[in-house]
């Protein structure tokens, strides 16, 4: 019988988590289809979860009593992002906030059809 390693997420080597403030402690976490294009703005406090990778495969435990930022660069369906939501959570981060990729939204102004882009976004708590 042989145990299973979890993978290291990229970057994940050069993390230096701290707080940021009084019990404020972040990280990020660059997932979706384009993940991989956040690799030039990659700092010590951010990793990448590289696109159509299972999130249970992947060491989450780094983000212990941290507040996530997962940047969804790209396509990313909603069981995916509840899936990293899990991961994160159990590893025993504080919450999760995905920020999504802006939507263009159409709205009616008197007679005139404007359109907006709406930026968008989901919170995860225990």
């Amino acid at each position: 019988m042989s145990i299973t390693r979890l993978k290291k997420m990229p970057y994940s080597k050069g993390l230096n988590l701290r707080e940021i403030a009084e019990d404020l402690s972040l990280v990020w976490v660059y997932v979706g289809s384009d993940s991989w294009s956040a690799k030039n703005d990659i700092n010590d406090r951010s990793v990448i979860l590289p696109p159509n990778e299972n999130p249970f495969d992947y060491d989450f435990s780094f983000m212990n009593k941290q507040t996530v930022i997962a940047h969804s660069i790209g396509f990313t369906d909603l069981d995916y992002r509840e899936r990293v939501a899990y991961q994160c959570l159990r590893a025993g981060a504080a919450q999760v906030l995905f920020i999504l990729p802006q939507q263009e939204q159409e709205f009616q102004v008197g007679s005139l059809i404007a359109t907006q882009l709406v930026s968008c976004h989901e919170r995860y708590v225990r």
